[in-house]
């Protein structure tokens, strides 16, 4: 039996969360994904850390309010990158064939994660 390829995708916008065009790209190819038999997996910002799984599709939230700080490379955005990678060291047991990243703030955990696995 073939093994079930698997992605994640790192978007800080994700349902419920609809501020804008992220959440709709990332949660359609999450959907898309899915349905083509792929094992998915969304690592995004919410209010509070929570993982659950939603039609299929495994959601992680981190607990970051990300708009409620500067945007660009303030130390608050640098502790939130390095928050995202110590919260998925002990949850994602996978080693993703594809890493999605439609939302280009989640860019520096996407590259660390994808070089490390």
């Amino acid at each position: 039996m073939e093994k079930e390829k698997s992605v994640i995708i790192f978007s800080r916008e994700y349902p419920p969360n609809l501020v804008g065009g992220t959440a709709v790209v990332a949660c359609s190819t999450a959907r898309g994904l899915r349905k083509l038999g792929y094992h998915v997996t969304v690592v995004t910002s919410q209010n509070k850390d929570v993982v659950i799984n939603e039609d299929g599709v495994d959601i992680i939230s981190i607990g970051q309010d990300i708009y409620q700080q500067n945007t660009g490379m303030s130390d608050s955005n640098i502790k939130y990158h390095m928050r995202v990678l110590a919260f998925l060291k002990d949850r994602v047991k996978i080693s993703p064939d594809i890493v999605l990243v439609p939302d280009l703030f989640s860019y520096p955990e996407a590259y660390l994660f994808a070089k490390k696995n």
